[in-house]
């Protein structure tokens, strides 16, 4: 049902024409300082990996995006039955079922649904492994420091969504009443080890960032009402389960009204008052995670969204809101009223309904988007397009975008997988040999003056492109041909 979309072609296809798999030649197209994947080089390097076994294959980039999710997966439940008390053994079902309110997450699809994406699951795996380094008792020895260290650093130099996050984590170890007598000595190691993961990071991101500025992410002077804007809409969350939002909203609020509940019962009676302090100090860290999480997408310019592409910027507040899930599920271990614990589980599981359900829905609509793009690659007029003269430019006219989907909605997507295509693909380097192909879509005017085709964005901004021949390739009609000068698009 899904395949390749947006930046997939150009950044996981392009690069692999003219290369062989597993080779030099191959490598430097995804790792060093010239190219997308610059200040992420252990992205760079997995994205080679995946290019090498798997060609251009959609089938097998989705494969690999299942597996990647897998292993979040089970390196995150392995680290939050870590938190729980060494105590029953049906504790795990808290870690399980909050595990699946990961993997059912609807908005998570802009990420798991899409291959150049799902390859930055590889942070959040490193992350939850650090993280998972850290016991809540006993001694820090210098074999788990280095580890630690070490996945703390792969984690930012595959993707920056997890800076910072591990301070919350330590705060848990150090406060949390089920770590004993935490050695001070040890929370200030830890502390000193992260900060100079950090500090690393952040310098080596800033240095390659003006070394390929064009390829790095700027820092926005307006972070403070777009850090305000995030927090506010998260509260909003609901938007991204379609139909199902309103009815996984009262789920929300009855699960969390009973574990209230169950939190201030297990206060009262001294006997669950170290459990009931270790939920809350796990939900702190998951709102300090959120915080957190807002603020770094803030500064790189990005604002939160629930629905298409935009939806990734979620990734790592989702992994906070599953930290949240699975401190509230832990409150029904505190004995209390049958009928509050009911009601919390009954709600947890209403919960994961909606969103599975949620999460069905979309993921038809990235099928769409699949079946569309094919749709358009199988009439790409592959014949005229290798007889064009040089310093041409081509218009495309067909589906762009479908519900926040890009189709093909920019100049470096539909270019590259068209000239992916037998006929176009053959006896060519990365990104050479290619006819730049326009999509017109409805958010552009256009016009062409025989030199120049221009790009205007009404509002905001215009664009110059070069090109001493103009052709229209109008999908909707089956009909590609060339136009003279003073042409514009859409018609006056």
């Amino acid at each position: 049902m899904l395949g390749l979309y947006s930046d997939d072609w150009w950044s996981l296809v392009e690069p692999i024409h003219g290369t062989a798999p597993f080779s030099l030649d191959r490598l430097i197209q995804f790792v060093g300082v010239n190219t997308g994947y610059a200040s992420r080089p252990v992205l760079g390097l997995f994205a080679f990996l995946m290019s090498s076994l798997l060609g251009s294959s959609a089938i097998g980039f989705q494969w690999a995006s299942g597996v990647l999710v897998l292993l979040a997966a089970l390196s995150l439940r392995s680290w939050l039955r870590r938190l729980l008390p060494e105590s029953p053994a049906y504790y795990g079902l808290a870690a399980d079922w909050a595990t699946i309110f990961w993997m059912v997450m609807p908005w998570m699809v802009a990420v798991t649904a899409w291959p150049v994406m799902s390859h930055t699951i590889l942070a959040q795996i490193f992350f939850t492994e650090a993280a998972r380094m850290l016991p809540l008792r006993g001694p820090l020895t210098t074999k788990v420091a280095l580890r630690f260290t070490f996945l703390l650093i792969a984690s930012a130099l595959s993707y920056e969504a997890f800076y910072f996050q591990i301070f919350p984590v330590i705060a848990l170890c150090a406060l949390s009443p089920l770590s004993g007598n935490r050695d001070k000595r040890t929370i200030i190691g830890l502390a000193s080890l992260s900060c100079l993961a950090q500090a690393f990071q952040v310098v080596l991101n800033r240095y390659i960032a003006r070394l390929n500025p064009a390829s790095s992410k700027t820092f926005n002077p307006h972070w403070k009402s777009t850090f305000l804007s995030n927090l506010h809409a998260l509260l909003g969350l609901k938007d991204g389960l379609r139909e199902y939002g309103s009815l996984w909203l009262s789920l929300c609020l009855l699960f969390a009204a009973c574990a209230t509940c169950l939190v201030v019962i297990g206060f009262i009676r001294r006997t669950h008052r170290t459990l009931v302090c270790h939920i809350t100090l796990i939900e702190l860290m998951a709102i300090t995670g959120l915080v957190i999480s807002a603020l770094i997408y803030s500064v790189a310019g990005y604002g939160f969204t629930f629905t298409g592409m935009q939806a990734r910027t979620l990734f790592s507040p989702s992994w906070s809101l599953t930290i949240g899930f699975f401190g509230l599920l832990v409150c029904f271990f505190v004995q209390g009223n049958v009928i509050l614990r009911s009601g919390l589980v009954l709600s947890a599981v209403g919960i994961v309904l909606a969103m599975a359900a949620a999460q069905h829905a979309i993921v038809e609509e990235w099928a769409h988007v699949w079946l569309q793009e094919r749709n358009v690659l199988a009439a790409t007029p592959i014949a005229e397009i290798r007889q064009l003269p040089r310093d041409s430019a081509i218009l495309y006219v067909g589906p762009s975008y479908y519900r926040d989907i890009v189709v093909f909605g920019a100049s470096w997507d539909l270019t590259a997988a068209a000239f992916a295509m037998p006929g176009l693909s053959e006896n060519r380097r990365p990104h050479q040999g290619l006819t730049t192909i326009y999509p017109a879509t409805k958010l552009y005017k256009w016009d062409w003056d025989g030199s120049y085709l221009r790009q205007n964005c009404p509002g905001y901004w215009i664009q110059k492109y070069p090109a001493k021949h103009l052709y229209v390739w109008d999908y909707t009609k089956s009909h590609f041909y060339e136009v003279p000068p003073q042409f514009a698009w859409p018609p006056p």
